[in-house]
């Protein structure tokens, strides 16, 4: 749930996260006011028009596909953190992208365990998301929550890191440098 009281739910089987306007303050039929993940609400196949920074995938293989878990939360200034296990990556979301007036399919702005939005396959070594060894908390960081989805085939690990600290934490880089 945002700061506003919008409720986000992973919705697995269409790719994408469902946004539910204050639900807990109306009554009747709620509907989702926002796709994220998806252009629109008709849709729902992985990476619809190519994986990017607008797309999700909560599966792996072809026919005989498996459905993977998602997760998401929020950081301190209202950023959307989400999980995309079929693309071996977390993406951000910034909170400007996810106002009340938010047209469906936004773009993140910071993608995690991937050197760019357009790549989603698994690469070892070099992903620096693939251990927990990875996720080690830096000094002086007073909380840093962590989401994680572990993925079956390959085996590796989908995190989002949620910076609550004041160091710098730069965009494509985990864990960050250590300063000298």
């Amino acid at each position: 749930m945002d700061s506003a009281g919008n409720l986000y739910i992973v919705d697995s089987a269409n790719n994408r996260i469902l946004r539910f306007p204050k639900p807990f303050s109306q009554t009747g039929t709620q509907l989702p006011d926002l796709a994220i993940g998806q252009p629109g609400f008709s849709t729902g196949a992985p990476n619809q028009g190519g994986i990017s920074a607008t797309t999700l995938s909560y599966v792996t293989g072809g026919v005989n596909s498996t459905l993977l878990v998602g997760y998401l939360g929020f950081d301190s200034t209202g950023n959307l953190w989400v999980a995309d296990p079929g693309n071996n990556r977390v993406l951000r979301f910034n909170a400007n992208v996810l106002g009340a007036q938010a047209l469906p399919g936004p773009s993140a702005d910071i993608v995690l365990g991937q050197q760019d939005f357009i790549t989603g396959a698994y690469s070892a070594p070099g992903n620096p998301l693939t251990s927990t060894s990875a996720l080690n908390t830096p000094p002086a960081s007073p909380s840093i929550p962590v989401a994680a989805c572990l993925c079956p085939n390959p085996p590796r690990l989908s995190a989002a890191v949620f910076w609550s600290g004041t160091l710098p934490l730069p965009p494509h880089r985990w864990p960050p440098a250590s300063s000298a």
